[in-house]
């Protein structure tokens, strides 16, 4: 008796789930598409079937499970069920977002709606903006406040300006009387308003400044207490990673804390600050590394100091160069003739005229033996050997440089990053393309080789560009065509311009009239229109003048007799010159040409009057 019980409350429980259908997975992934219903819009699902008849003047497309609504001049929304969660009453209903909506009704106030269609804003203010972190800017007669997610007011209707700006959660900028200041979430004015600019440039800190001539601004600083910890008389202020500040006086920098304590009894240059947590200062004709939030000092000894990225640091000694980590240990002693920037956790070290590469750890990975050698990209590197006594003794960037130029006459090939030649050092230019393959040129053809080195397509075309992991373009005697890149041809090379492909479609020109393919080379549409351009699900036509629609399939939405066809959405709007515009779907329905749209309250045609009052 218990469990028969247990079915049947368990059998209550699937219909009450599948009646109400509220946040439901199916109801989330329902796809409903604007159709044409007997002269009205409604919605079908993909293969067409109606799934809410026409009973609307117009309808929006679904937003989070729910569509504007349009009957005369007033708006409202419906489920996917086709039921009314709001009738339609407003002037202006806007779609939903992150679960509201802002709706204005006829005395031209606006407020907010939950998914549910309750009012959590009330539609009084003048307007509504939807603000960070769950908050409302609401603005009455030329004043703003800040209302809560709950529509409760925690910053008073009161001030001549309201802006969340910056990354500030915490609190805002403010103007009343003319001059700025600071108020936080729970309406606490916490400075006083004096300032001539004011905003917050984070949770810790707030950026303020006064005008003290014409064009002369001087910039301050205040904490979240509203301490001024740098008076506005500074040229310029900034914020650290490190959760420090810093502030500039006669070009040099001072390193302060959230209370204003000078942290750090140097004066630093612009460039001081290559690396978050780090700086480096020069004593005498010695550079020293700050370091540990600029409080632990490495002493200086060093006549040079680069910052090479990854946390790394070049540090010069008597002409040789070495290599500090993140924390400033000393991990390779000055030894290279030159040390380059990291890229994949390497770095390119040269000894004499000859290049090798380190990793993060100081190890010599590879040992200098290549004449000319590139950065580490998808952990592939170019380099070559030269023995041509004119070319010119050059650094990393310059042979990078090199490299971007093109084919140069030397012979390069692609190394590992354990330094096992992946390639042979024969092809003319090797250049990194998307999707891990390389265009490889030899004897002035092109070609593709994968991140192991096979030649998936043989160099034998002019040109060839990778367009994503299936297919490429390639070029020969000034013709385009598609191949995969196996290497297998999908079209003939015999257009005059190939598209990017666009949902797996790529349109292509021969001789002055468009078609279309798939991606897979299959053709669609022959070469037949003097246009063809997307329109989201549908593609505008031009033949003779006039336009039409095709979809994606090439099947005709609507004929080529119209002066404009315009994308709206799932729909498609089309115009004979001085006649009403027409709406069709995408399975080529038309709208009444009686049919008047209005968009959230604004209409085509002021025929049937002025909107009503309330």
């Amino acid at each position: 008796m218990q469990k028969t019980n247990l079915y049947v409350l368990w059998g209550f429980v699937l219909i009450y789930c599948f009646c109400c259908g509220i946040d439901s997975a199916a109801a989330k992934e329902r796809k409903l598409f604007r159709c044409s219903d007997k002269g009205r819009i409604g919605f079908c699902s993909e293969t067409g079937t109606l799934a809410i008849p026409g009973k609307y003047q117009w309808v929006e497309p679904f937003k989070e499970g729910r569509a504007v609504v349009q009957m005369g001049w007033k708006y409202g929304y419906i489920d996917e069920d086709g039921h009314e969660i709001v009738p339609p009453k407003y002037s202006m209903a806007r779609d939903f977002d992150d679960g509201i909506a802002i709706v204005s009704n006829f005395k031209r106030k606006s407020g907010v709606i939950n998914i549910s269609g309750q009012e959590i804003v009330a539609v009084k203010y003048d307007s509504v903006e939807i603000s960070s972190g769950n908050f409302f800017r609401v603005q009455v007669d030329n004043k703003f406040g800040m209302l809560d997610k709950d529509g409760k007011e925690v910053i008073p209707v009161k001030y001549e300006f309201l802006r969340t700006v910056g990354e500030s959660r915490i609190y805002t900028s403010a103007k009343l009387d003319g001059k700025m200041g600071f108020v936080d979430f729970k309406g606490r004015e916490f400075t006083p308003f004096k300032y001539d600019y004011a905003w917050p440039l984070n949770d810790e800190y707030g950026y303020i400044s006064s005008v003290v001539s014409k064009g002369v601004v001087r910039k301050g600083l205040i904490n979240r207490e509203g301490k001024e910890i740098a008076k506005p008389e500074y040229e310029d202020v900034a914020v650290l990673p490190s959760g420090y500040a810093k502030i500039k006086r006669d070009g040099k920098w001072l390193v302060i804390d959230r209370n204003g304590d000078q942290v750090l009894h140097y004066r630093l240059d612009d460039d001081a600050f290559l690396n978050p947590g780090t700086a480096k200062v020069k004593i005498e004709d010695r550079f020293a590394l700050i370091t540990d939030k600029y409080k632990t000092l490495i002493p200086g000894r060093y006549t040079a100091v680069e910052f090479l990225g990854e946390g790394m640091w070049a540090v010069g000694q008597n002409a040789k160069w070495g290599l500090l980590d993140g924390d400033g240990r000393e991990i390779v002693t000055p030894k290279y003739d030159k040390i380059s920037f990291f890229s994949e956790g390497m770095a390119l070290v040269k000894v004499g005229r000859k290049w090798g590469y380190i990793n993060v750890s100081g190890e010599e990975v590879i040992p200098p033996e290549y004449e000319l050698a590139g950065f580490f990209i998808d952990g592939l590197a170019m380099v070559s050997h030269t023995d041509n006594p004119g070319l010119p003794d050059m650094d990393a960037e310059q042979i990078h440089y090199l490299i971007m130029r093109g084919p140069s006459g030397l012979k390069w090939g692609y190394i590992d990053k354990k330094g096992k030649a992946v390639t042979p050092m024969k092809y003319d230019w090797l250049d990194h393309k998307r999707n891990n393959y390389s265009l490889a040129m030899r004897n002035g053809k092109c070609g593709l080789i994968d991140r192991a080195g096979t030649e998936v397509v043989p160099p034998v075309y002019d040109n060839v560009e990778v367009i994503n992991s299936d297919i490429s373009f390639v070029m020969a005697g000034g013709k385009l065509g598609l191949i995969s890149n196996s290497g297998k041809k999908l079209t003939e090379i015999k257009y005059d311009h190939i598209s990017y492909p666009l949902n797996s479609l790529v349109t292509v020109v021969e001789n002055g009239k468009y078609g279309l393919f798939s991606q897979k080379g299959k053709e669609l549409v022959p070469a037949q229109y003097d246009e063809l351009s997307s329109l989201g699900y549908f593609f505008r036509t031009k033949q003779g003048g006039k336009y039409g629609a095709m979809d994606s399939a090439g099947k005709t939405i609507a004929q080529t007799k119209y002066d404009s066809i315009e994308g709206r959405g799932d729909l498609i709007e089309a115009t004979i010159f001085r006649s009403p515009s027409i709406y069709v779907d995408r399975w080529g329905n038309e709208m009444s040409r009686k049919f008047q749209v209005y968009i959230h309250g604004i209409a085509d045609s002021m025929k049937d009057g002025p909107p009503p009052q309330e």
